[in-house]
């Protein structure tokens, strides 16, 4: 994730999907650095292996990003045998309902 903004254009996204190999600690921090910038108004970020601390972590770390930022979202945690987290804008909360 060497060098990410400076690989993206200078569109606004609106899915962003953090996946990755598995990590200890705060896996997946690069996700933070999308955020406002690169952030549509309406928006679904989705982790994945949400039952990994690392993943989980990170979650926490986007939601309170968006909050400091002053962005709302809603969020949810799909079960399964591996669990994805889905933070969304608040008119895309219906993708928590599936």
């Amino acid at each position: 994730y060497k060098d990410l903004e400076k690989n993206l254009n200078t569109g606004k996204y609106d899915l962003i999907i953090v996946d990755g190999k598995s990590s200890k600690s705060n896996s997946r921090a690069y996700a933070l650095t999308l955020i406002p910038e690169y952030l549509s108004d309406t928006y679904v970020i989705i982790i994945d292996d949400a039952q990994r601390v690392g993943e989980q972590q990170t979650s926490q770390a986007v939601r309170k990003k968006l909050a400091d930022c002053g962005i709302p979202f809603s969020y949810g945690r799909y079960l399964g045998s591996k669990q994805q987290d889905v933070i969304c804008s608040k008119n895309l909360s219906f993708l928590l309902t599936l």
